[in-house]
């Protein structure tokens, strides 16, 4: 059984993206009093209704991202190659889901690039789309956990990495 374990910098995103949600809600609940007429009376600095509306649906968008992001990567993850299964526990929402290996078709990695460097993201082919994305910015243990899944069919690396991105974000076929 091999088990995620998280980088203190994986940590650290999570938290920092956390209290960053945090912080959008309270800007977003502060602007709503602002667009809200009659709430509070309008201030000579304050902001127009159509400022404090174009505000609100910017930190709004953000807010979507930050959260969906850490929805669909930040994942607990026990494989068992013996019972060729492969666990993902949301550490948000708390959600177990666990699959067969014979669920998926295959998988493929690449490199991403950030700002700190490189790092290996794995993506669980279902139906070619990506399933399940396993990224190495939030764990150290990447190398361990692409080895439980050597009973897969593996695809190989792919070097246009933010090409499969994109399509795996809007949930596109990924492979051809």
């Amino acid at each position: 059984m091999v088990e995620s374990r998280f980088k203190t910098s994986g940590i650290f995103s999570i938290v920092f993206n956390l209290f960053l949600c945090l912080v959008i809600l309270v800007m977003i609940y502060i602007l709503a009093f602002q667009v809200i007429p009659g709430k509070y009376p309008q201030t000579k600095r304050g902001l127009t209704p159509a400022m404090g509306v174009v505000f609100l649906l910017f930190f709004g968008f953000l807010l979507f991202v930050i959260i969906y992001s850490l929805l669909r990567y930040a994942f607990l993850i026990k494989i068992d190659p013996e019972a060729r299964t492969i666990s993902f526990r949301n550490i948000i929402t708390f959600q177990d889901k666990t699959y067969d290996f014979d669920e998926f078709e295959s998988y493929l990695d690449t490199f991403a690039n950030s700002k700190s460097g490189q790092y290996k993201n794995i993506y669980l082919i279902k139906g070619g789309k990506a399933e399940k994305i396993i990224t190495g910015m939030y764990y150290e243990n990447i190398d361990e956990l692409q080895a439980a899944l050597n009973s897969l069919k593996y695809l190989g690396f792919h070097e246009n990495s933010s090409g499969i991105a994109r399509k795996a974000l809007f949930n596109k076929p990924i492979i051809d």
